[in-house]
């Protein structure tokens, strides 16, 4: 007997030791405290015996029963006495007694137990029987009855009690190899399941139990374990468990596990049913890997016909009237028949009719058969031409398509593979042979293009052109234009308009577009064309499916934008929304915070929509200003909306928010949308599975997909035009047929019927349809439903088949193809999403490939498949969901079975993602099926029941928008031609604010709607029309953009501003532009302060209004397209306010206090003190200007200002990527921003400096002619130099004093300073010596002409010199401004041809250098990816503009220079200029590359400094860091979604090193351009002025002879000896010994004549006027003389007095000496012989004009004044002239006498005799002779001694540095001189005279120095001028 004294604990303690001895029980903590807690619950029965006692009595039985010695025991019979203290009170009184059996006790607790709980288990059965049962081994409860609890207790309620006795049942009945432990393993593992599938789980688990017998080791733990158990239970659906085990007995091995589930999907998959004889696959020993290919073959055996049937024309007939029995009456089906027959007659007319020119033949004809021929005929030319016979059931179509009913339209069902193309193409042609044009519409554009390419042979066949409207080109447009407008059309004489075309093919949106052109727009391309006949493809999908499809034409609509910061307001509301909210089963929570801080969802009772709107409304109406009377916050704290946007803003804040919490919580990406190309794109999921790039969901709706995924947001679309697929289906009234591959079901053609007027007809396939649906499998999760997906396809792989998947939304195919990605070959997965990737299924597939697409890949999609798949079945469509329609449904079924071939498709479908509620239970997957496609098609007919309204409303809304297009051309009318677009756009905006506003109104209220906006639009609407001042704006935009109407532009933008003042930063923007545009014209400083105030103003509101509201925007990563987009908004909004700063200046004194404390900081590096400290001289320096602006400056100075207006997106920084900003700028532009407008203040033109300039540049001039004219020698080349002088003072007047209105006399000093110096060292002293005495002449003449007359100045000679200074002066000038006028066009010459061969020999020299050195260069990388990250170019233009920096110095531009001077001498050449170039930049590239090298040096230094900078590792970190990350709310939803991101930018190291590259050859084209361009210039204008150039410098070498033969005695002595030799000596001596004996006298012995006798000579003409004054002693009186001219060329003159007295008695020659001996008192022959004396005693300076006296003497004999008369009879003398010699002697190439020619003289001797002594003419000839000309020349040039001033390498200044060389001396060409008209003939081709060109030009401008280009050589001299 136990101790009473000791407690239940104790006593608990005593029987866990009996246990623990005598068993080997595991007993532990837990184990011990649930015995507590089942005798704490035992003491806890009512009435219950004390449980000591209870205790007591076990503890005795202890010992005797093993029973009680085991834990688990012990715990069941304490759960057994809970029952009551009746059980306790039985189990008490049987252990007492002695002998009884234990077990009898257990089973009455037992039976009690199930009694109390389970009594439902004895309705059917007896109280003994189940006690016996109780006694079975195999019985459930002989498990442990706590296992057998816990799991009753966990089943879902309510549960048939049979069926868990069934469950009981199959146990101990069907699983007999299955112990109690494994039962009870199996409870354990299946707590809470549905009793329903516990059975089958049983039975599965004994399976799996079997399995693991047979291969002696569990297979729980294989992959291919959950697979097999899903099998082996949807096996029970369809065998006996007998049969599963006989199946199951097969595996042998762990191999032989694969092979057996594969066997089991053939036989789910085709429901086969067991069949010993099949499924006996051990009979022949076969190996376990040949079992799925022998089931599948019977499957496939069992599924299909073996061959496929083609049916005949009673099949077809029959079936297509069984088909269509509501359709088609008894008398239509058999006239079909008789009409199929004519057809095959008159087809069997053409049979032999093979050669396509035979059939040519006939085509002249068939317009004039009848109706049943031409069918036949062109379907016997498409069997031809495509080489394919059209079967049965395509002829039947055409017939069918043809012969509807008189009123209606026709619809065709034609299978998808049938050929539909084929039938198209038929029908358009005999449309067009019956006189219609044809409209063939298709689903896609690209489809468009291809058919009408495809068939275009067909269509030229028949004449008739074919075009594709999706292919309209700008000339479409212009030619629809022009024949609108009635204008000529001859331009387009070989143009073939689209709309012209006799069949056009295009998708309905294309068609659509163009007839909202045509017609709304106005732009006629569509030619006048009707809507006559249409053919649509997928009639289906367009007509009913895009019943509510509406188009319309894309608009931006100005300021709308500025509602954008309310949906950014909403959009944060709604992100602070999701954190106080969660949603669980449906159902919305609020999460509050309880008394202990702890978050409580509490249930919203209201929807979530409803309780955002009462959140978020009351807080937009206090912080948004809708009126002028806004309440709550100031007015300048509230977001202000455009006045005429607050009405339409107040009645969309309510939807707005709806839609915002409609876009966070209820749309996912990859659903309903997609992000493509960082943008959102709709998907239309669950039609076609189409992705439209164009569509926009209303309503703000896009707006806030937008910004929940980071994407540049778009203004809200305003529509102001559309049509809708129903309006423009209906134009073509019954002239329609549509073919589809699926009508649908009698709803869906009721609907064709009565919203089209189409009847549908059913076409079967030509062949019988080879397809098996295979039993669906349904799943209720999304991991088991991805798994079954993944294992089904591969099976359908091992089975060398082809598989198509297809599934709903984008996101579903993605996770699907990254599933199979992890168990196949990545190659044999295609995705198939969006129709860029239609590559998918266009490729013929192999057996292992799989397709993962939407239902973009079911409809209109011919899927080809190898040879090999067909074999073994054909393509297996998958589809994984319920298509929301029948139509659907089939087209995706649709894609396999095609034409006969074999095929098969299956669903395995989420029961989870379903939207109606679907109980599995014990249903087979067909009636499963059946269920919910009868679900699915009930709610689809109430749809298509409700379309009816809906096309209604949309009938409504197409007739209302006719009426409006309409009523806008009678509204716009009134307006001027310059403000109708504005008026135009300004109706349309508020046409479609009306329709928005009118959008929930029915028929009538709409109606009375449009009459009141119709009344109060066509009310004045000149005045009130435009509501939207941005219209305005945008009118004066376009005067300012012409500069004119400035007064109609200012008052336009009066307008806008008084209208709505708060946006009107773009009105007051351009009012300040006309306003200084008008101060420009009239300088009346009024428009000057107006424009200030202007520009003020447009600051303010940007400022204050606009660029802040870009912080409502929600926060976006900083790779995102939001963060960009807003940051190019702010960007622009700066570029304004910088402008304006500029214009108008800013204060800078807080800018200053800023940069002081900054300086005063310790923490800043040297380059940062520096930069600041530079930056805050500059401040200080210039505060007054910057404060001031460009036009406060301009105002306090009264100055003249220029203007330029500039396009916001040249305005930009130079970092930026322009292109980026496309979409921006647009926007800034439609909301009336002009651009970025600068001034620069103009100063005035400084008169004063002006005139002095000019008037010294005159003075120059004058001075320079008249030392060019009236000096002798060096003096006449510096007078040219002095006038060029003057003519660059002119121009430089005019450019930079007048029009540039720069010019600096410090400037101008420097230059002339240089100018004058190269110019003087260039002339010499001696020609300033000689410009010396000719002004010192010039006084003394003055002097002269004051004491005796101005008529001593006013000579003949003095008059011809002024005439020739006159034209040379007039040249000069000419020829400057020609240059000048020449110069762009020689550049754009240059460009075109020299140029671009330059750089590219320059770009490949260089291109090497930077490439190799910077091709692995870290750094730069570093740099390079810093730029492509933040999609800009800083550090890229940051090392470019070093590189510019450093080629920009003078050094560089020399060496360029350098090559620039070479290729001017190469081009002078006769070497091609292309040659030339090559040569010469491949020869001096050289120091430029040293150049660059040292450039490249210099940047590898900027390079490695940037890219260890800290800023670029900062970037580099950050980027790395950026990563979106995806974090949740304790809610469970998440924070942050998936954002779009900006791809980067790829600037690689090579592109940049290409651009540097081209860069550098682009600038040093540029300076070779500066030194070629104008020496060429110069050149080509030199050539054209050519003849006038030689001919004044003729006339001017002639005058300058003639004063040299007369003033030749005042040549210094440098001139002298430059001129005098041997030869002039000789000829000096003999014009001495001429005159000595006699010869006649001339002017040019009037000089010695004044030195002999003292006196001035006057030399008159015989009309008294003066010809020359010689002499300069006022001493004496003048000496007059007066000279008569000879009267013939042969004879002389004659020199007399002014009075005649020796005019008869003068004898021989000297009527000159007695002419002023006469006078003087001397006696002739007395000064004949002193002047003779004087000429002997200056002999140098008469040898010095030798030359020029023979000259003239022999091509200008009377210039010289020879005067004299001839003796008679007087043969004592002889004298030498020109004539003598033409006479008597030929003469040399030099023009005189040759030696031949004194050989054969009459003279005996060949000598001439004089005064008795004879002088050989061999001997004066030889003394007259040269050596060679060239000679002479090369000799002079290897002589730096013969170079007048020039130095060998030596250098002069000009206007820049210039090297002269002898290099620089060529000898271009070597040509006679033209020799005077007087000359004789003869001698005309002999000239003494050669010329060489000296060409030293002045690198920096490119012209030639002021030295005279011409060296003049005289061949009886070495001299050279």
């Amino acid at each position: 007997m136990a101790d009473k004294s000791r407690t239940w604990k104790n006593k608990l303690e005593i029987l866990i030791i009996n246990c623990q001895q005598s068993s080997s029980c595991i007993i532990n903590p837990i184990v011990i405290s649930e015995l507590e807690d089942r005798i704490i619950a035992v003491s806890k029965v009512p009435n219950a015996h004390p449980i000591d006692e209870i205790l007591d009595t076990i503890i005795t039985r202890q010992s005797t029963t093993p029973y009680l010695c085991h834990i688990r025991n012990l715990s069941e019979l304490f759960i057994y006495i809970q029952i009551g203290p009746h059980v306790i009170q039985y189990l008490l009184t049987n252990c007492k007694k002695q002998g009884t059996d234990f077990d009898e006790i257990l089973v009455e607790l037992k039976f009690l137990w199930i009694k109390k709980n389970l009594p439902q288990l004895l309705n059917n059965t007896t109280e003994n029987t189940l006690k016996n049962q109780l006694y079975n081994s195999r019985n459930v409860f002989q498990c442990n009855i706590q296992i057998i609890d816990q799991f009753i207790s966990s089943l879902p309620l309510p549960f048939a009690i049979s069926v868990l006795k069934e469950f009981f049942d199959c146990f101990t009945h069907d699983v007999k190899h299955l112990t109690i432990g494994d039962l009870e393993t199996f409870l354990l593992q299946n707590l809470t399941i549905n009793i329903g599938m516990c059975k089958k789980k049983l039975l599965c688990f004994s399976f799996i139990q079997q399995i693991d017998r047979k291969i002696g080791k569990s297979i729980t733990s294989m992959s291919i374990y959950n697979e097999l158990c899903s099998n082996l239970e949807t096996m029970m659906n369809l065998w006996e468990t007998d049969d599963i085990f006989q199946l199951i007995e097969l595996v042998e091995s762990e191999d032989n596990l694969q092979y057996l589930n594969s066997v089991l999907w053939i036989i789910i998959d085709y429901e086969l049913r067991y069949d010993r004889h099949v499924f006996d696959l051990r009979k022949n020993n076969e190996h376990a890997s040949t079992w799925p290919k022998k089931i599948h073959a019977y499957a496939l055996q069992m599924s299909f016909p073996s061959e496929m049937n083609e049916l005949n024309l009673n099949e077809l007939t029959e079936t297509i009237n069984d088909m269509n029995r509501t359709s088609l009456t008894a008398f239509e089906q058999n006239k079909l028949l008789m009409n199929f027959e004519t057809l095959m007659k008159m087809m069997d007319k053409f049979s032999h009719i093979t050669e396509i020119d035979q059939l040519k033949s006939f085509m002249s004809n068939i317009k004039n058969e009848d109706y049943y021929t031409q069918i036949a005929f062109v379907i016997h030319v498409s069997n031809s031409l495509f080489g394919k016979k059209m079967h049965k059931a395509q002829r039947l179509s055409v017939l069918l398509a043809l012969n509807s009913r008189g009123d209606s339209s026709r619809v065709l069902q034609i299978n998808t593979g049938e050929g539909k193309t084929r039938i198209v193409s038929v029908l358009a042609v005999i449309k067009c042979l019956q006189g219609f044009k044809v409209d063939v519409i298709t689903s896609s554009s690209e489809l468009a293009k291809i058919q009408s390419k495809e068939m275009k042979t067909f269509y030229t066949f028949f004449h008739l052109n074919v075009a594709c409207n999706a292919e309209t080109t700008s000339l479409d447009y212009e030619y629809g234009q022009c024949r609108k407008l009635g204008q000529m059309l001859a331009k387009f004489f070989q143009f073939n308009p689209v709309y012209e075309a006799d069949v056009i093919y295009g998708s309905a949106d294309d068609f659509e577009a163009d007839i909202l052109r045509d017609e709304f727009d106005e732009n006629g391309v569509r030619c006048g064309r009707k809507c006559d006949f249409a053919i649509v493809d997928e009639v289906d999908n367009m007509m009913i499916d895009g019943r509510q499809h509406l188009l319309r034409l894309s608009g931006s609509v100005p300021a709308v934008s500025y509602l954008l910061p309310v949906k950014g307001i909403i959009w944060n509301q709604v992100i602070n929304l999701a954190k106080i909210v969660s949603c669980k089963n449906d159902h919305w929570y609020k999460l509050c915070e309880d008394e202990n801080n702890n978050t409580v969802p509490e249930l919203l009772n209201e929807s979530i929509y409803d309780f955002a709107e009462k959140l978020i409304l009351p807080l937009l109406q206090d912080h948004i200003r809708l009126d002028d009377n806004s309440t709550g916050n100031s007015l300048k704290e509230k977001l202000i909306i455009p006045k005429h946007l607050q009405n339409f803003t107040r009645s969309k804040l309510s939807r707005w928010i709806r839609n915002a919490v409609y876009a966070k919580f209820e749309m996912k990406e990859g659903r309903e949308y997609i992000i493509k190309n960082k943008r959102i794109v709709y998907v239309d999921a669950a039609n076609t599975g189409t992705i439209h790039d164009t569509m926009r969901w209303n309503d703000g709706l896009h707006c806030f997909l937008e910004m929940k995924h980071g994407c540049a947001v778009e203004p809200e679309h305003i529509t102001t035009n559309f049509i809708s697929h129903v309006t423009f289906f209906k134009r073509y009234q019954t002239n329609l047929i549509g073919l589809t591959g699926t009508i649908g079901d009698e709803s869906t053609q009721q609907l064709f019927r009565e919203i089209y007027s189409a009847d549908c007809l059913i076409i079967p396939p030509f062949r019988e349809r080879r397809h098996r649906e295979l039993r669906p499998r349904f799943t209720y999760s999304e991991a088991v439903w991805l798994k079954y997906i993944s294992n089904s396809s591969t099976e359908k792989l091992r089975q060398k088949r082809a598989v198509l998947i297809i599934t709903k939304f984008i996101e579903k195919a993605k996770r699907i193809s990254e599933c199979l990605q992890a168990i196949l070959p990545q190659n044999s997965i295609r995705l198939y999403t969006e129709a860029d990737e239609k590559v998918a299924v266009t490729d013929t597939l192999e057996a292992g490939c799989v397709i993962v697409a939407t239902n973009i890949a079911g409809r209109g999609t011919d899927i080809p498949v190898s040879k090999e798949v067909e074999e073994n079945g054909g393509l297996h469509v998958c589809i994984t969901f319920l298509p929301d329609n029948d139509r659907v449904e089939r087209q995706n079924q649709g894609r396999t079975s095609r034409i006969g071939y074999r095929g098969t498709s299956q669903f395995i479908i989420d029961l989870s993602e379903a939207t109606q509620t679907c109980q599995y239970d014990d249903k087979n997957g067909f009636q499963l099926l059946n269920d919910m496609r009868q679900y699915r098609d009930i709610i689809q007919n109430e749809m298509i029941h409700s379309a009816l309204k809906q096309v209604n409303e949309i009938l409504i809304k197409d007739e209302l928008f006719q009426k409006f297009r309409d009523l806008q051309n009678v509204i716009i009318d009134p307006f001027p031609s310059d403000k109708k677009d504005a008026a135009k756009n300004a109706l349309r905006e508020r046409f479609g604010l009306w329709l928005i506003e009118s959008d929930s109104k029915n028929h009538e209220s709409l109606q009375q709607s449009f009459d009141e906006f119709k009344s109060d639009c066509s009310h004045d609407p000149e005045n009130r029309l435009i509501d939207n001042p941005m219209y305005y704006v945008n009118m004066a935009n376009i005067y300012l953009k012409e500069q004119k109407n400035l007064a109609d532009a200012i008052q336009m933008l009066d307008k806008a501003i008084e209208m709505d003042r708060d946006i009107a930063a773009s009105a007051y923007y351009s009012r300040a532009y006309a306003r200084a545009l008008q101060y420009k014209k009239s300088n009346d400083v009024f428009f000057l302060k107006k424009s200030i105030d202007d520009f003020k103003e447009s600051r303010r509101i940007i400022n204050d209004v606009l660029d802040p509201t870009l912080m409502l925007f929600p926060v976006a990563s900083d790779t995102s397209p939001l963060h960009e987009y807003l940051l190019h908004l702010k960007n622009l909004y700066g570029t304004l306010i910088n402008s304006i700063n500029a214009a108008i200046g800013r204060p800078v004194d807080e800018e200053l206090k800023n940069l002081k404390l900054q300086l005063d900081e310790n923490k800043l590096t040297d380059d940062e003190r520096k930069k600041l400290t530079d930056y805050l001289k500059y401040l200080e320096e210039n505060k007054l200007s910057i404060e001031n602006g460009i036009l406060g400056s301009a105002l306090n100075n009264k100055r003249e200002i220029k203007i330029e207006r500039i396009p916001l997106i040249e305005s930009l920084p130079s970092i930026e990527k322009k292109e980026l900003y496309a979409k921006e700028i647009e926007l800034f532009e439609t909301n009336g921003f002009i651009g970025t407008i600068i001034f620069n203040e103009r100063k005035p033109i400084d008169w004063w400096s002006v005139i002095g300039v000019g008037l010294m540049g005159i003075g120059q001039a004058l001075v320079g002619v008249s030392l060019a004219v009236f000096s002798a020698g060096a003096g006449a080349g510096f007078g040219l130099s002095i006038l060029q002088e003057g003519i660059s003072d002119l121009i430089t007047c005019v450019k930079d004093g007048i029009i540039n209105r720069n010019f600096s006399w410090k400037q101008w000093g420097i230059q002339k300073a240089i100018s004058f110096a190269i110019t003087i060292a260039c002339a010499g002293f001696s020609a300033l010596k000689a410009a010396a005495r000719t002004a010192k002449n010039a006084a003394m003449t003055v002097k002269n002409a004051v004491s005796n007359g101005v008529k001593e100045i006013w000579t003949k000679s003095f008059k011809e010199g002024l005439i020739i200074g006159g034209k040379k002066l007039a040249f000069e000038g000419v020829k400057r401004a020609a240059i000048e006028v020449s110069m762009s066009l020689v550049n754009y010459g240059i460009s075109a041809t020299i140029l671009p061969i330059v750089q590219e020999c320059i770009q490949s020299g260089i291109t090497e250098l930077f490439k190799l050195r910077y091709k692995n260069n870290e750094s730069l990388r570093r740099l390079m990816d810093c730029d492509a990250k933040r999609r800009n170019r800083f550090y890229a233009s940051k090392l470019t503009q070093k590189v510019m920096n450093e080629i920009n110095q003078p050094a560089f531009e020399q060496c360029c220079s350098s090559i620039g001077r070479i290729l001017l001498n190469l081009t002078s050449s006769k070497v091609s200029a292309a040659t030339a170039t090559a040569i010469s930049v491949s020869a001096q590239l050289t120091p430029v590359l040293k150049q660059l090298t040292t450039i490249a040096f210099l940047l590898d230094k900027e390079i490695e400094k940037l890219g260890q900078s800290e800023d670029v590792k900062k970037i580099l970190n950050e980027v790395k860091c950026a990563e979106p990350q995806q974090s949740k709310n304790s809610n469970g939803y998440q924070t942050h979604e998936k954002q779009a991101e900006n791809e980067q930018l790829f600037l690689t190291v090579e592109e940049f090193s290409d651009e540097i590259t081209q860069k550098i050859s682009k600038i040093v084209c540029q300076f070779l351009q500066c030194a070629l361009v104008p020496p060429l210039v110069a050149a080509g204008v030199n050539g054209l002025l050519s003849n006038f150039n030689n001919n004044i410098n003729n006339q001017l070498d002639l005058f300058h002879m003639k004063r040299n033969v007369v003033y030749h005695r005042e040549l210094s002595e440098a001139e002298r000896k430059e001129k005098v030799n041997d030869v002039s000596l000789t000829a000096a001596d003999d014009e001495i010994q001429d005159l000595k004996y006699g010869a006649p006298g001339g002017i040019h012995h009037i000089g010695y004549l004044s030195d002999v006798t003292k006196r001035r000579f006057i030399i008159r003409d015989t009309n008294g006027r003066v010809e020359q004054v010689i002499g300069s002693d006022t001493s004496q009186p003048a000496v007059e003389l007066v000279y008569i001219p000879p009267d013939t060329p042969d004879d002389i003159g004659h020199w007399t007095t002014p009075n005649g007295e020796n005019l008869q008695n003068t004898e021989g020659f000297d009527c000159l000496f007695n002419a002023i001996g006469s006078q003087i008192g001397y006696d002739g022959q007395q000064l004949r012989q002193q002047t003779v004396t004087q000429m002997e005693q200056n002999k140098p300076q008469l040898a010095a004009a030798m030359y020029d006296i023979q000259f003239l003497r022999q091509y200008h004999n009377d210039t010289l004044f020879i005067g004299g008369a001839k003796r008679k009879n007087s043969q004592h003398m002889l004298f030498y002239d020109k004539h003598i010699a033409n006479s008597e002697h030929q003469v040399d190439d030099y023009g005189f006498p040759s030696e031949s020619s004194t050989e054969n003289n009459n003279q005996t001797d060949n000598r001439y005799k004089v005064e008795g002594r004879q002088v050989p003419t061999n001997t004066i000839i030889q003394q007259m002779k040269r050596a060679h000309f060239k000679t002479m020349i090369q000799s002079a040039m290897n002589d730096p001694t013969k170079c007048g001033k020039q130095k060998r390498n030596g250098q002069l200044l000009g206007n820049g540095e210039i090297l002269v060389t002898l290099e620089n001396i060529s000898i271009t060409e070597v040509t006679p001189l033209p020799i005077p008209s007087s000359t004789n003939t003869s001698n005309s081709s002999r000239n003494s005279r050669y010329t060489a060109h000296l060409e030293i030009v002045c690198s920096a401008t490119g012209e030639p120095l002021h030295l005279e280009n011409v060296i003049k050589i005289n061949p009886r001299s070495s001299s050279r001028t």
